[in-house]
């Protein structure tokens, strides 16, 4: 796995899928899997998933 640029890292969009956001991270997919399906901390309750307010408005905090 190759790491990404600063250059390349600024280009993302607001939301990516997990082998990118590991490929970001510099950790492997299978823990970037793992580390997905945790709890939200802001919750506590749902997994964060491109159903998630966050990623639906593309803001952080999401948006009340």
């Amino acid at each position: 796995m190759s790491t990404m640029t600063r250059a390349q890292l600024a280009a993302l969009p607001a939301t990516v899928d997990i082998p990118t956001a590991a490929r970001a991270l510099s950790i492997g997919r299978t823990l970037a899997y793992q580390l997905a399906s945790f709890p939200c901390v802001c919750c506590a309750s749902a997994p964060a998933t491109a159903w998630s307010p966050a990623a639906r408005t593309g803001s952080w905090p999401p948006l009340a």
